[in-house]
């Protein structure tokens, strides 16, 4: 009878394989870090690990049946491993000479050098894994006494083993990674395996009775012919190794699919590879008690395999729904976003289960099928493995280097099913061909207990079957070849648009955008349109053309699912990379970009004249994607300077000698596993080693969904290699570190020349760069390695061993963190002001190539033409930060010029813009006192004439305003140059709102004539004025002079005037609907709580009773349509045609026709359609085309896509 295994014996094996998958874990995250993440090196890593195993399974195995003491030799195996994995950080440490002598010197092709990484990676990992493999069959040999009960052993050690591994990658993922570390991690994994070796030698002395008592000599073995199967080991071994080589296809093209839905996190990785063990675990174990009673296994065997196709196939259907799924698991977590991991683990449990299940289930069988013979059980069972391990590393290999990126994920899917019935066809006619007649199919005499018979009652589907084999044999492969043709063309498709939105990324602003999940999936990408999709070599790239309310297309370029690059808001970061160090470094020749993406960094690289552009990339996909952005990148790739690497970037400068004058980092988000390696300490130092003397390093970080101690330690980390930085805020949500091992300054007169070539000009400018001081006033933080004790300096590092950010930045990817980082950044920058004499501005020791810069001179080499004195640097400065908008920063350069100016130098435009300053502080008293003091020092200063005089309006001391205001009218700039180079308002359209605002002060004092004069200049001028300037108020002339014409008696005058100011009113609202970034440089300088319309009018009128009329008149025109347009707009991009159509009626309905925006037809039109309600889009599209005519170039391609629709439709009518 056959003994049940011990339960510590189980529970050894149990911490066997958890320790295994630890060390797999920590080994191939340390090899890596030397191969790359490229998919080559990451499956070399693989291929060396499973080929190991296959060989100590299969070489140990051949021995293990003489063992007289197996648990002895287990013990011994499990604690060299141990052993060697003490040893193997100085074998990692050997590989990095070795592998730059080979790159460097041996100068081999790709497929060779690749080879040669294979034998250096198989070196070093051949011994642990040998004997990992080996513990298999050796501990067979000590449970099983008859082949009778191999597939029960077998299958009860695999799970037990496979559960362990389970574990292991869940705590080495969420606990002994990020608590501990590689270094210490791997120490728990050699505890776990001395306790399991001192254990097992424990139980071998003290119960030898548990060891196989019967010499070899004696242990009877089966005879041949009595078995149908022993002719057909090589078609088992076959199906072993097929069996092997589909579940890596399956797990290969499952990931890939699920991290574009899950999220490429380490934690998301790990959640899914728990998941397929877990599978194959409960596979394995359900299998085993019942492995040695089947009475047809082989039968069953054909089963498992056909079932797996099956499932498989119905599992796609599950995939397509992966998207909804996750959004609904979102929602029901609600803000419990420490629980998503298990979200991560159910979706990938749920998607994998049937299959993986199945496919443990067939190494039981197996191994009971070919291991038949007693006295060489752990052979047999070692070559079913070995061949079963041939299997995955050809799956692995295949998969990720042949068949995703030649057939796609979806096609590699199919083939695997595929596959699975062909295998199931083949036994299914082998076992035919041995099963003519039904009954027993094998007979033993040596079985301690023979197996239970298999009565037709307990399974007559599988007895009809057998006993009808012979005669619909032909029936069966018809069938069979249905069942092929049904796994082929009827499968789902994949949306592909769908799985590259980012599902996870975007989870939160779905929700909040629909209804429900599924009306999320089935309305965000509605009007997306997907120009590029591609499943590369190590990930899937696709390029989207997005809706957007700017004129310009949005195109996004996304890796996985998240977005890299895109021609919106990325635009700014993309293109200062590049621009930030090439226009400090003195002279850079040589230059490196990390990460091609769009392609635009690389592209205003080759606006410089530099000798070298390196660009590595590690996805070729991502070359091919880059060329739909060549309208906005230059088109780099085509530049003969530019040298296109495919690669991993930190594995390139690990291998390459060669030095840069600058290397520009730009990879994906720190929280992303293979990006994350190039934001520790260890990479940083790397790029310190390959920059030239005075070289820069550029690394991009972001500032959301990054809590601000992650963030301070990414900068410290940087800081610790680079004792020079700079750091500037490039977008709303992005920062440049720049860093050097050298001094690090800003010489300005050189920035200022190189920024007015043309080349270099023309680039900035698209981002809204127009000369030096735009630039500067990006800058939030200068770091200088031993000047002072800092949070940003002292504190844990991000390295490779502890990997901090990658295991801590994923929990923080849904929170607001920009703001809390801006305020925090800002902390630090005072912080650090307080060091560095009186001023609160540090920019300015970050400066060279000033005059009298006594406090620059620790900077770098003095420029010999300055163009500016330190105070007038710091004015210039306040200037600009306050045009941005940017307070705290203005009054910090405030304060830096006060404290570098004497009292005499200290001019009238100067205390003008002192005052705006107050004013925008919100200290009015403060701002009143600074114009004051300037108009004593000169009293036609314009700037603060119009600023005190419009306060004074609002103030109701209309005498004192006028008095101002008329100074301001009869002062004509018209030969005389602006009060600053870079006020906001230029001195024709102060002239336009001086002659507007002496007209109104002139109104309220009932000064009717001469105020219907300065109403009239005002409306002579016309100046060109910029809309969302605070000030600009000339667009209400009309209104003030009506009420004038009125109160003269005018009343026909009045009324033209009240017409003219409709109409200014409407053609204002149409230039906001049709230039939507006017609105939104409106919205960016609006009060809190206020919307831009509603600032605009609270600047230019006074609170009297028919101006408070006026206000309302305006909502009517312009805030109430407004609305409506843009929410119905919004709603039409997203989908949500009944909200669109709603809003788009009211629009109409609110406004007369002739006012009406002709595209709010053409949107209804759509919406209507999207509804599938064709007469009324056919109706509101040839409204739209009526009132555009056909003259308006402006409406050239609505019109064509308008024209095309009705003959669409046309063709659809009888």
């Amino acid at each position: 009878q056959a003994r049940w295994l011990s339960p510590a014996l189980l529970l050894l094996f149990f911490f066997s394989g958890a320790a295994g998958l630890v060390y797999e874990i920590v080994w191939t995250r340390q090899l890596v870090l030397i191969f790359g993440t490229t998919t080559f090196a990451v499956s070399t890593v693989l291929t060396a690990f499973m080929a190991g195993l296959g060989a100590g399974a299969l070489l140990l195995g051949r021995i293990a049946d003489r063992l007289q003491r197996p648990l002895a030799l287990y013990a011994i195996l499990e604690m060299g491993i141990g052993l060697y994995a003490l040893a193997m950080p100085l074998l990692f440490d050997g590989l990095v000479p070795i592998y730059r002598w080979l790159w460097q010197t041996a100068h081999l092709s790709f497929y060779l050098f690749s080879l040669a990484r294979f034998l250096l990676t198989f070196l070093i990992l051949v011994i642990p894994t040998f004997l990992m493999g080996a513990t298999l069959p050796v501990l067979l040999r000590w449970a099983v006494r008859t082949s009778a009960t191999v597939g029960f052993h077998t299958g009860v050690l695999y799970a037990l083993n496979t559960a362990g591994a389970v574990v292991g990658t869940l705590a080495a993922a969420f606990f002994l990674l990020p608590a501990l570390g590689m270094q210490q991690t791997t120490f728990v994994a050699v505890g776990v395996n001395f306790t399991v070796g001192l254990v097992a030698l424990f139980m071998q002395h003290v119960a030898p009775a548990f060891a196989p008592s019967v010499p070899m000599k004696d242990i009877v073995q089966d005879e041949p012919e009595l078995l149908p199967w022993h002719s057909s080991r090589p078609l088992l071994l076959l199906a072993a190794g097929i069996s092997g080589f589909v579940a890596l296809v399956y797990e290969v093209a499952w990931t890939r699919l699920l991290t574009q839905i899950l999220g490429s996190s380490t934690f998301a990785f790990s959640t899914m590879l728990a998941a397929f063990l877990c599978g194959l675990a409960l596979g394995s174990a359900i299998m085993a008690p019942h492995a040695n009673r089947w009475q047809w296994p082989l039968f069953i065997l054909t089963l498992v395999q056909l079932a797996i196709g099956l499932s498989v196939w119905a599992g796609e259907f599950l995939l397509q729904q992966m998207p909804y799924f996750y959004l609904a698991g979102f929602q029901l977590l609600g803000l419990r976003l420490d629980l998503l991991p298990l979200l991560q683990f159910v979706l990938a449990f749920l998607a994998m289960s049937l299959p993986t299940l199945l496919l443990g289930c067939a190494f039981p069988l197996l191994t009971q099928l070919y291991a038949t013979e007693t006295g060489r059980t752990s052979r047999r069972v070692g070559e079913v493995y070995a061949a079963n391990t041939c299997g995955t590393v050809l799956g692995a290999f295949a998969t990720g280097f042949l068949l995703i990126p030649l057939l796609g994920i979806h096609n590699t899917v199919t083939l695997g099913r595929t596959v699975n019935v062909i295998l199931s066809l083949l036994l299914l006619y082998f076992a035919a061909a041995h099963y003519a007649l039904p009954g027993p199919c094998f007979r033993r005499k040596e079985f301690e207990q023979p197996p239970r018979r298999f009565p037709a009652r307990e399974a007559p589907w599988l007895w009809h079957i057998v006993q009808g084999i012979p005669k619909v044999r032909p029936a069966i492969f018809v069938a069979g070849i249905g069942v092929l043709v049904l796994l082929i063309f009827l499968g789902p498709r994949w949306d592909t648009l769908l799985l590259s939105t980012g599902i996870y990324k975007e989870a939160p602003a779905l929700l909040s955008l629909y209804n429900s999940p599924k009306d999320a999936v089935t309305r965000v990408t509605r009007h997306y349109r997907q120009l590029y999709y591609k499943e590369g070599l190590t990930a899937t790239v696709s390029v989207v053309e997005r809706p957007s309310l700017a004129m310009v297309p949005h195109l996004a370029l996304a890796v996985d699912g998240k977005v890299e690059a895109s021609t919106a808001l990325d635009m700014p970061t993309q293109v200062l990379s590049a621009h930030l160090p090439l226009l400090i470094h003195h002279q850079p020749q040589k230059v490196m970009v990390i990460g091609l993406a769009s392609g635009v960094t690389a592209g205003s690289v080759t606006q410089y004249p530099v000798a070298e552009i390196t660009v590595v990339e590690i996805e070729p996909a991502v070359i091919e994607a880059s060329h739909f952005f060549d309208e906005v990148n230059h088109r780099p790739l085509d530049d003969p300077r530019v040298r296109l690497i495919v690669d991993d970037a930190r594995n390139y400068l690990l291998a390459t000698d060669e030095k840069f004058d600058i290397i520009i980092s730009e990879p994906s988000n720190p929280w992303m596993s293979g990006p994350a390696k190039l934001f520790t300490h260890e990479f940083f130092e790397l790029g310190r080693a390959h920059l030239l003397p005075g070289g820069i390093f550029a690394q991009w970080l972001q500032l959301y969904g990054l809590r601000w101690e992650n963030l301070q330690m990414l900068i410290r980390t940087f800081h610790r290699s680079f004792p020079q930085v700079m750091i500037f805020q490039t977008s709303e949500a992005d920062l440049i570190l720049l860093g050097s091992a050298d001094s690090l300054a800003i010489n300005l007169p050189q920035l200022v020349q190189r920024m007015s070539e043309e080349k270099i000009q023309q680039d900035l400018q698209r981002v809204e760069i127009a000369e030096a001081f735009d630039l500067l006033v990006k800058f939030r933080l200068g770091l200088r390695l031993g000047r002072m004790n800092s949070p940003l300096r002292d504190g844990i590092l991000n390295t490779d061993d502890n990997s901090h950010i990658e295991f801590a930045a994923p929990k923080d990817l849904y929170a607001e963190t920009i703001v809390a980082n801006l305020g925090m950044l800002r902390l630090a920058a005072a912080e650090v002001a307080s060091h560095h004499a009186e001023t609160g501005d540090p920019l300015g020791h970050y400066v060279v190539g000033l005059a009298d810069n006594d406090l620059a001179t620790n900077g770098g080499n003095e420029a010999e033409h300055p163009v500016i004195s330190l105070a007038n640097f710091y004015l210039k400065l306040a200037r600009r930060y306050l045009r941005d908008g940017n307070l705290k920063e203005a009054e910090a350069a405030a304060k830096s010029y006060l404290a570098e100016t004497t009292d005499e130098a200290i001019t009238a435009a100067t205390l003008s813009v002192l005052g705006e300053i107050n004013y925008q502080a919100r200290n009015p008293l403060g701002a009143e006192r600074q114009w004051e003091t300037a108009l004593k020092h000169e009293p036609n200063e314009r700037h603060a004439l119009l600023r005190l005089g419009t306060t004074r309006l609002r103030q109701e001391k209309f005498a004192e305003a006028e008095a101002l205001l008329s100074r301001l009218a009869r002062n004509q700039p018209d030969d005389s140059p602006a009060v600053n180079d870079d006020d906001e308002i230029n001195p024709a359209v102060q002239n336009t709102l001086a002659h507007y605002w002496h007209g109104v002060s002139l109104y309220h004092l009932g000064r009717l004539h001469e105020a219907m004069n300065a109403l009239s200049a005002c409306l002579r001028s016309q100046a060109p004025q910029r809309m969302q300037s605070p000030v600009n108020c000339s667009l209400f002339a009309h209104f003030y002079f009506a009420l004038v014409c009125e109160r003269l008696g005018q009343a026909r005058a009045a009324d033209s005037c009240r017409q003219a100011f409709l109409m200014d009113l409407h053609n204002w609202r149409q230039q906001l609907e049709n230039e939507p970034e006017q609105l939104i440089r409106v919205n960016s300088l609006h009060r809190p709580n206020a919307t831009p319309v509603e600032h605009l009018v609270a600047e230019s009128l006074l609170s009297s009773a028919e101006e408070e009329a006026a206000q309302k008149q305006i909502a009517e025109a312009v805030l109430t349509p407004l609305v409506h347009f843009y929410e119905g707009l919004v709603a039409y991009y997203l989908g949500l045609e009944e909200y669109a159509i709603a809003h788009f009626e009211t629009y109409l309905n609110i406004l007369p026709e002739r006012f009406a925006n002709p595209l709010a037809h053409y949107y209804l039109s759509m919406a209507f359609r999207g509804r599938q309600q064709n007469r009324l889009a056919e109706r509101h599209l040839r409204k739209y085309l009526a009132m555009i005519g056909t003259r308006d170039e402006a409406n050239a391609s609505f019109r064509k896509e308008a024209m095309e629709h009705l003959a669409d439709w046309s063709q659809q009518q009888p």
